[in-house]
């Protein structure tokens, strides 16, 4: 799973622990060697290794004007503020055009 801050995925399947729907929308807001922390279009967010994310995420593109991760209280404040709300709707509009 190659990804940088900006990269666009769609959920593979329901994931139950953060309640990321089928076919959700994230972003990478942090990537690290073993992985990438992803914020998703409902507001949840965690971090993925490489075969994690393999398992159950899809990249689909990259967007920009991604606020990079600094903690996650920062990060629920960010989402609540709208901050995220530019690149978590261009990773709509992608997935869109995509037909997903």
């Amino acid at each position: 799973m190659k990804t940088e801050i900006g990269t666009v995925y769609i959920a593979k399947r329901f994931i139950e622990s953060i309640g990321v729907a089928l076919l959700e929308v994230g972003v990478s807001v942090e990537d690290y060697n073993s992985g990438a922390f992803i914020l998703f279009h409902g507001g949840g967010y965690d971090g993925f290794s490489h075969q994690d994310g393999e398992a159950c995420l899809e990249v689909i593109g990259h967007v920009n004007g991604v606020k990079p991760f600094q903690n996650v209280m920062q990060l629920d404040r960010d989402y609540r503020a709208g901050v995220y709300a530019g690149p978590l709707g261009q990773a709509d509009a992608l997935a869109r055009e995509m037909g997903l």
